[in-house]
């Protein structure tokens, strides 16, 4: 290996995405999943920053599935729609959570700028990619000076998967600064930035659903469940004898679901997140008894998507384990509601919690 690594360079994220000179532009975020593609765009204003357009682009089925694109001209051809007409130039965007791997590992004490080569003996010990097909990059989560060692969170990707997004956004039209996993994503938009507590974030799509666990600001765990906002679908065809297309439009009237006060409707609807629930349990006792997190227990969860703001499925998943989950706040580290009051309804934008976390500033903008 040591050999190979003479002849053919490593790829880290700054490899791909050098900081560039137009870093205080502001950049759209921009969340491409399997079923759509929703951005979000900030604007200055009189009270620092505000929320500009936003929307999405539904994908056909089969252009993306499992994070692979797999069909490239289509799929560039609904990213091109987006820019020709929002005029968008710079994007922050996603990599697919379920082609991205995460680890903790430990190294020696040594200067910083020795730790990216150091990290490279890691990467085929801990993720089924090779080293010469990885792209990776690291944040240091704890370096206590009275230790003789350095926590480091890493994560890493295939290099054909990520040379195949940076394809599909630039030759739609658009120039990426920078590419992240969603679960990032959410943490930068809904934890505050000097937060250092242990969180659990559950990311539920229409047909999957992600569960990530942050800590000390860094993403540090995360799986997946094929299971998603569709067991809501599932359970009201079921249980009101309809065609499931129909059930998808009941359950997208969040009203008549909030107006919903029969009893058996709504145990039966919130039994069919059992599967979900055992999974953040299974999760939890993971991350709660390893060795390593003994300090850093989870001590909330953050439920991310519209179809987690069921009625009573945030109790839900509190009494069944065990700790306080709330619906994410996606303004968090954005805007106070004192100041400015976004004009996007509240459930709506448990939909655009990562593109909003990619796409509002992380640097301090210069008047133009």
């Amino acid at each position: 290996m040591e050999e190979k690594s003479k002849n053919k360079k490593h790829l880290n994220f700054f490899d791909l995405f050098p900081p560039p000179k137009f870093l205080t532009r502001l950049a759209v975020g921009l969340h491409i999943s399997d079923d759509d593609i929703r951005f979000v765009e900030f604007v200055k204003s009189e009270h620092g920053f505000a929320l500009g357009r936003y929307g999405k682009k539904v994908l056909p089925v089969g252009l993306i599935t499992g994070g692979v694109i797999s069909n490239m001209e289509e799929a560039k051809k609904t990213l091109r729609q987006i820019s020709k007409e929002f005029g968008f130039t710079f994007v922050n965007a996603t990599l697919p959570e379920e082609k991205v791997y995460l680890f903790k590992t430990q190294i020696p004490r040594m200067e910083y700028s020795a730790i990216y080569e150091a990290l490279e003996f890691h990467i085929e010990e801990n993720v089924p990619i090779s080293l010469l097909d990885a792209v990776f990059d690291y944040c240091v989560i704890r370096d206590d000076p009275l230790s003789e060692h350095i926590d480091i969170s890493v994560i890493v990707a295939d290099r054909k998967i990520v040379e195949s997004y940076l394809t599909l956004i630039r030759e739609s039209g658009m120039e990426p600064l920078s590419l992240c996993v969603p679960s990032e994503a959410i943490i930068r938009a809904a934890v505050a930035r000097e937060s250092k507590e242990t969180i659990l974030v559950v990311n539920m799509l229409e047909d999957k659903t992600f569960i990530s666990i942050a800590s000390d600001g860094a993403v540090q765990f995360t799986s997946s469940l094929t299971r998603g906002g569709n067991v809501i679908t599932e359970a009201i065809e079921k249980h009101f004898s309809i065609k499931s297309e129909d059930a998808f439009k009941m359950k997208s009237d969040k009203d008549f679901m909030k107006g919903k006060k029969d009893e058996q409707f709504s145990s039966f609807v919130l039994s069919a997140f059992k599967p979900l629930k055992d999974e953040i349990a299974r999760v939890l006792v993971y991350w709660n008894t390893n060795k390593f997190n003994t300090e850093k227990q989870v001590v909330r969860i953050l439920l991310s998507g519209s179809d987690m703001a069921l009625p009573g499925l945030d109790e839900y998943v509190s009494t069944s384990v065990g700790v306080s989950a709330k619906l994410v706040n996606v303004w968090e580290n954005c805007f106070g509601f004192d100041a400015y009051v976004p004009p996007i309804p509240f459930e709506a934008s448990l939909d655009y919690a990562v593109a909003i976390g990619l796409g509002f500033p992380r640097v301090k903008q210069d008047s133009q």
